[in-house]
């Protein structure tokens, strides 16, 4: 019985297949939940970059970013039956109990567990800035080959891309998100210099320097006042 389950690696083909036994095992003990729960997280696994476990938080947050990429209904129709179950169908029209065993069921018979190539194109690199001081100051520390833009769409990104800039915080967190990377340009600029446009020396006497920030959205107001009440 335990034999199916041993592998090195969960993003490995041993480890998918060990993953995919694990929830045939559930739904053979009648126990689905558990089911949906091991099939959900082998889904992640298998656009997991290779040899980065999905134990780890960044490592799956970027594994499942890359399945939502690449295949958008899947990942929907997986995450919708697998809520329904894990909150007990206290979700608004819920599907019915025998449905979603059936749909576990053929999800686990018919999940293929091989490692999914990563298709996407090279990580890019985006100075935001309308600063021409700025954008020599990052090219001289490391970045020449970076793409210059005045503003960045998070939309456009991909895992694995650099931001580097100053950015609104709204802007940032949709970019940390979007599974990139979110350098900020950070300086000590003084009240008589804000505004101005400075030069390479200046940016240096005021320390400038690069932070790497993980910016995530909590709630909004609305949300929170929805809570209270």
């Amino acid at each position: 019985m335990l034999k199916p389950l041993a592998a090195d690696s969960l993003v490995s083909k041993d480890g998918l297949s060990a993953q995919k036994a694990l929830a045939q095992l559930y739904l053979k003990w009648e126990q689905p939940a558990e089911a949906s729960i091991v099939l959900r997280e082998a889904h992640v696994s298998r656009f997991a970059d290779d040899n980065h476990n999905t134990i780890d938080k960044h490592n799956r947050e970027r594994a499942e970013q890359r399945w939502q990429q690449m295949n958008r209904n899947q990942h929907q129709s997986v995450a919708d039956w697998r809520n329904d179950i894990q909150h007990g169908g206290w979700r608004k029209e819920p599907g019915k109990s025998n449905d979603l065993i059936k749909s576990v069921q053929a999800w686990v018979d018919k999940f293929d567990p091989t490692p999914q190539a990563d298709t996407t194109t090279a990580p890019r690199v985006f100075l935001v800035s309308r600063h021409p001081a700025a954008v020599q100051w990052l090219h001289q520390n490391g970045y020449q080959q970076a793409e210059v833009v005045e503003h960045i769409d998070p939309t456009t990104l991909q895992p694995g891309d650099t931001v580097v800039g100053t950015l609104p915080i709204h802007l940032a967190a949709k970019v940390c998100a979007a599974g990139a990377k979110m350098f900020f340009l950070e300086m000590n600029v003084s009240h008589e210099l804000r505004g101005q446009e400075l030069s390479v020396a200046q940016m240096n006497q005021l320390g400038a320097r690069l932070g790497q920030y993980q910016v995530r959205e909590i709630k909004s107001p609305e949300e929170s006042r929805s809570d209270e009440a």
